[in-house]
């Protein structure tokens, strides 16, 4: 083979290269790596029906891994460094602790989450309009959302005084440092003494409402935390067990025999997490994408429960109610 035959060989070559290179690309599935507290978190069903809503089909144009770090939240960070090795092109972090513990092991990997704090505050963000970094997604932090829960309890209890906060500070300290902060804050507006009872544990919920009950607490707010929202049905049989009126942070909480909750539609919001992991995944950068603030909260209360509690629920919170149940 003469000197010019070689050099057409090897033009051709190169092209079969990049061509092969290309469509290697092309055909890449994209990889998304959920990390979150507890195994039975992996089903992720909005996120994944989120998913397919705009497409995506696991299997075939997207790969979804889920890591957990076993209900340990200590052992998180062991869990996010394997998470980083494998290069995923999105981690999804459900729940602010979560989320702490991603961005303090990785600021390159885009990061898609839930924050129930401040993501500003909390360094993850330079604006909640333009994030900067690598962290994007939803907050529904707000000092009006504690304030109003409790004017919601004191229209419920005229007189209350004295209101006891249910924490979980196994989880980010940063955050129930932050939540007691507001909470103290919106309380000292409404003249209401703000007492803590911490669980970390389904026993510890028990424990804390048993300390309740003797400490004769007339109100409690339960705050936003993972594990109360995955035994909130054990949060309001011990509620009405022990006679102690509860506002929790979900909004469902009465429909599972609970008196009264106030906040976002938590369901959304996680289906809400797969526009922006579709957007990253079509080439947006997290540092472009708006971290999203809910706009509708919703009210509801189960007057059934009030009745046992012997409490008078106000026409102006049956009037405001999204869901009144008798």
């Amino acid at each position: 083979m003469n000197r010019s035959s070689w050099l057409r060989f090897a033009i051709v070559a190169a092209m079969l290269a990049l061509i092969g290179v290309a469509h290697a690309k092309e055909s890449r599935v994209p990889r998304v790596a959920l990390f979150f507290l507890n195994e039975g978190e992996c089903g992720a069903v909005e996120i994944r029906e989120g998913l397919r809503a705009l497409g995506y089909q696991e299997g075939r144009n997207i790969e979804i891994q889920c890591h957990h770090a076993n209900g340990n939240f200590s052992g998180g960070p062991a869990v996010m460094q394997a998470i980083s090795r494998t290069k995923p092109d999105v981690i999804v972090a459900r729940g602010h602790s979560m989320v702490e513990v991603a961005m303090a092991a990785e600021r390159s990997i885009p990061i898609v989450g839930i924050a129930s704090g401040d993501p500003v505050a909390a360094g993850w963000a330079k604006t909640l309009a333009r994030p900067g970094g690598n962290f994007t997604g939803v907050t529904y932090f707000a000092l009006e959302l504690y304030a109003k829960r409790l004017e919601y309890l004191k229209a419920l209890i005229p007189n209350l005084k004295r209101v006891g906060l249910l924490t979980q500070s196994s989880l980010s300290r940063s955050l129930t440092e932050t939540y007691i902060r507001v909470s103290r804050e919106a309380a000292g507006k409404l003249g209401i003494k703000v007492v803590l009872y911490d669980a970390n544990d389904p026993a510890g919920i028990e424990r804390a409402y048993e300390a309740m009950a003797r400490d004769k607490i007339p109100a409690v707010m339960v705050l936003g935390y993972s594990l109360f929202f995955e035994e909130t049905h054990l949060v309001a049989s011990m509620a009405t067990m022990h006679g102690v009126p509860t506002m929790h942070f979900l909004h469902g909480f009465p429909t599972m025999g609970g008196l009264i909750g106030y906040g976002p539609d938590y369901l959304a919001l996680q289906r809400r997490l797969a526009v922006y992991i579709d957007r990253i995944l079509r080439g947006a950068k997290p540092a472009d994408i708006p971290i999203e603030q809910p706009r509708d909260f919703k009210l509801a209360v189960n007057l059934g429960v009030a009745r046992d509690l012997g409490i008078e629920v106000p026409q102006s919170i049956i009037v405001r109610a999204d869901r009144v149940i008798e």
